[in-house]
């Protein structure tokens, strides 16, 4: 269940952020842009 934005904390936002860019990572369709998708997700 999604958190309403107004609820949302910083760390919970950080954190679904680093999860939809994994999620593009993995379907990534070469490696290169796989590992774009995982630099952005650890930075």
């Amino acid at each position: 269940m999604r958190v309403p934005p107004a609820t949302e904390t910083t760390g919970t936002a950080k954190l679904a952020t680093v999860r939809k860019l994994l999620a593009k990572a993995e379907r990534a369709a070469t490696p290169a842009e796989s590992e774009i998708y995982t630099a952005k997700a650890s930075s």
